[in-house]
């Protein structure tokens, strides 16, 4: 099948036009890999904080016909594909004499694939692997915390590169040698790139400005933030993403006709508070979990939200303006506040900054009912702690080891149970089990 869009840059000005020729994924009934990775939001906003820091370049080089690039593998069995009558017509306009003898009496063509092509299940998995074996041939090393990121260091210099499919995100240091070496690497080997650079960028969705008289990365985005506004119809602004004591459920509510409306609405939603309105994510994931069961009451619930991002849409910005290197975090709870008593953990990590630098949040209902408040703090510093754990890891690959990362608390109980173990808690068996 054919599928057209128009293509926007984050800042909302028009990209350019684009037809895609598909494989149909609902016609494939044995498949195999399909594990297609890209790089993790919190390492491309880790990367961003880095470049700022250390006055780094960064540049995105942008692959053309990226899965059409990838030979097929032995894996993929739907290798004869049936392109149907509007492809044919537009394939005899272009080559008339190649194709006319192996029309069919429908107006279809039936053709052996020697490439990947879009819509294929196994598609992403093997562009990835191509993608990564031209970065670790060219002596790159790939990340054991985020396998789409590929480091390089070669005495004084370094190149970083986070990948999100055909995007390939670089951060490196002043040389222009050396740059110029890393987009060989790629034209090299896929010929059709397009280079991006400068201190404005379009990643995945986000607009990207680095400030580097002010050491900080603004990103923002406009175009998600015009779409939201327009599919939700809203008109007017929200102080806050959520109102007190409306996260409980309106079990008299009635169900939504269209649920998948409401899916669709909400993964909008999703999109925007992974990468710059955090703030939105508890009111936002608790309305993800009633995905097919949502009420009118969830619905205006995910309206509130879009109200409060129409109502910041001038002014919002996420900012990273790190002061070091060094990882600091946070953790809170919410305690017993549905209507299940189950607590709502909350965190974030990030660099030291003396106004904001965080790239990594977490908030989720938590699995197990808390006993106590200090009990709900100490599950939340394990949520955060985890993320802590990963940003650690990742930094040491990077060349930047941490010592320990202090995490900010406002619990005493929870903090002397932290230093103290349970043992001297006659009530805290469990939580030591």
């Amino acid at each position: 099948m054919i599928n057209y869009l128009e293509k926007y840059k984050p800042d909302a000005t028009f990209d350019k036009s684009k037809v895609r020729v598909l494989a149909r994924g609902d016609k494939q009934m044995h498949t195999g890999e399909s594990d297609g990775p890209v790089a993790r939001i919190e390492t491309l906003l880790m990367l961003l904080a880095i470049a700022v820091y250390n006055d780094y370049v960064i540049f995105k080089g942008d692959i053309g016909s990226a899965f059409i690039r990838t030979p097929i593998s032995e894996d993929v069995k739907h290798k004869w594909v049936k392109l149907d009558k509007r492809v044919v017509e537009l394939l005899l306009e272009l080559e008339y004499d190649k194709y006319k003898d192996y029309v069919l009496q429908d107006g279809s063509v039936i053709v052996e694939m020697d490439k990947l092509s879009y819509g294929y299940v196994e598609a992403a998995h093997y562009w990835y692997e191509t993608l990564a074996e031209t970065f670790t041939s060219n002596d790159y090393n790939t990340s054991g915390k985020d396998k789409c990121l590929f480091i390089k260091k070669d005495e004084s210099n370094v190149a970083i590169c986070g990948t999100t499919v055909d995007d390939c995100l670089f951060v490196c240091n002043r040389n222009d040698e050396w740059i110029a070496k890393q987009v060989k690497m790629l034209k090299d080997k896929f010929q059709e790139v397009t280079v991006e650079s400068g201190d404005e960028l379009g990643l995945v969705g986000m607009q990207i400005c680095m400030d580097r008289e002010e050491k900080k990365v603004i990103i923002t985005q406009p175009k998600h933030v015009e779409r939201i506004i327009e599919t939700f119809q809203v008109t007017k602004g929200a102080p806050s993403p959520v109102m007190v004591k409306r996260m409980a459920d309106d079990e008299d509510s009635p169900l939504l006709k269209d649920q998948s409306d409401y899916m669709s609405k909400c993964a909008m939603l999703m999109f925007i508070l992974q990468r710059t309105y955090p703030e939105i994510r508890p009111a936002v994931i608790k309305l993800s979990t009633k995905y097919n069961k949502a009420t009118e009451d969830d619905m205006k619930k995910a309206t509130r939200a879009a109200e409060y991002i129409y109502g910041t849409k001038d002014t919002h910005k996420m900012v990273l303006k790190p002061t070091s290197m060094k990882l600091t975090s946070a953790a809170d709870a919410s305690y017993a506040e549905p209507p299940d008593v189950k607590s709502h953990s909350g965190g974030v990590v990030g660099f030291e900054s003396d106004t904001s630098c965080y790239f990594g949040f977490a908030s989720a209902k938590q699995p197990v009912v808390a006993k106590s408040a200090g009990e709900a703090e100490l599950i939340a510093h394990t949520k955060v702690g985890d993320l802590i754990e990963w940003a650690r890891e990742m930094l040491d690959e990077l060349g930047y080891p941490q010592d320990k990362v202090p995490v900010l608390v406002d619990s005493t109980c929870a903090m002397q149970m932290l230093k103290q173990g349970t043992g001297s808690f006659k009530r805290a068996k469990h939580i030591k089990v």
